[in-house]
């Protein structure tokens, strides 16, 4: 009868070790199959840009109106006043020149590109001499005055998720800047989903190896106790 006891008891340690063995090896593969964290910089490619600095929104009083551009990067630029011809201002990053302009209202758009981009801005101005007694255009010029604060106001863009960062562009007096909101669009890499793949095919081996071994100790423990009534 001891003799029976004893197996019995050596057998429950040996499928006890064997399961805590088994949860152990789970817990060591759980371990290495985690994706390694990797910090990492991404550095896009800087679209083109710029920026009218003059001429602005407002009433000019004289017929020489200057330009200015400022590129984000080297480009060549030209102008267009009123839909006419664009005629080239330049090349490199900050580009003035002075054009002349009739009295009245103007739009004036500028193209700049380089070998693979092009971008085009357009700003409103207008040139008056002073002419005192001139009612309509004085209604004129406030009514221009109105569009430019109008134009002062910030316009928004709708966000978009660039490089997992939310980002829209705030136009104000038709300058473009972008504003940055959270992180968005973040995606696993072929190696992470692969290693939750593993983690996954790991569980659903070893937990059913587990419940079973456990099934084993409970049934052995009952005959153990029968054996101990007899």
């Amino acid at each position: 009868m001891k003799k029976y006891i004893l197996l019995i008891l050596t057998a429950i340690f040996a499928l006890a070790t064997i399961s805590l063995l088994s949860i152990q090896l789970a817990s060591a593969e759980i371990i290495w199959s985690q994706p390694t964290e990797v910090e990492f910089t991404i550095v896009p490619a800087t679209p083109l840009n710029f920026d009218i600095i003059s001429p602005i929104n407002k009433v000019y009083h004289t017929k020489s109106i200057p330009i200015e551009i400022l590129v984000n990067k080297p480009a060549s630029c030209s102008y267009s006043l009123d839909n006419q011809v664009y005629t080239f201002l330049g090349n490199g990053e900050n580009i003035k020149r002075t054009i002349r302009a009739s009295i009245g209202s103007h739009n004036l758009k500028i193209k700049c590109h380089t070998n693979t981009e092009e971008k085009i801005k357009s700003i409103d101005f207008r040139v008056r001499i002073n002419q005192d007694g001139d009612t309509e255009q004085i209604d004129r010029d406030n009514a221009f005055e109105e569009k430019i604060i109008q134009a002062s106001q910030p316009r928004y863009s709708e966000w978009v998720c660039m490089n997992n960062r939310l980002q829209r562009i705030v136009t104000i007096n038709n300058l473009d800047n972008i504003e940055y909101g959270g992180v968005c669009g973040v995606e696993l890499t072929a190696s992470q989903k692969a290693s939750q793949n593993k983690l996954a095919n790991t569980w659903t081996i070893i937990l059913p190896l587990i419940f079973i071994l456990l099934i084993l100790i409970v049934i052995i423990s009952i005959i153990l106790v029968m054996f101990l009534r007899k």
